[in-house]
């Protein structure tokens, strides 16, 4: 097993067991994110600072091509999202096709509040791989 398949592995372990467990009844929805790319918003446009995964060529969400934490939330966990993803980048080198596959409650607009557009952004629950 390569260190980067492991680190990746290892990041997706924590990372799942550290988002904050969903309310009951929430409905997770599992998403391939196609082509991510990870932005970092430092909160300066008067938003809170969040680490967000972009899919560049959309999701199978429909128009939902934004997936966001936010960093006040659990510091450690935004650092996971960071290094899950950068993981996963580095196994994907080279490849013409990139996805991530993800996982978050759909219907939950409330990041809104917080920089993650309602029409187009969810909260992260998981990111699971590729």
């Amino acid at each position: 097993m390569s260190i980067v398949r492991l680190l990746s592995a290892s990041a997706a372990g924590v990372l799942a067991a550290s988002f904050a467990a969903q309310p009951s009844g929430a409905a997770v929805t599992q998403v391939t994110c196609d082509e991510p790319v990870l932005v970092v918003s430092t909160g300066k446009d008067g938003t809170a600072p969040r680490v967000t995964v972009f899919c560049v060529e959309g999701s199978t969400a429909g128009n939902i091509s934004y997936f966001a934490w936010r960093i006040s939330d659990d510091p450690d966990v935004a650092q996971l999202v960071q290094s899950a993803l950068a993981a996963h980048n580095i196994r994907a080198g080279g490849v013409t096709h990139n996805s991530v596959i993800l996982t978050s409650d759909l219907a939950d607009a409330s990041g809104n509040a917080w920089g993650c557009g309602a029409d187009n952004c969810r909260i992260i629950n998981e990111i699971l791989g590729d």
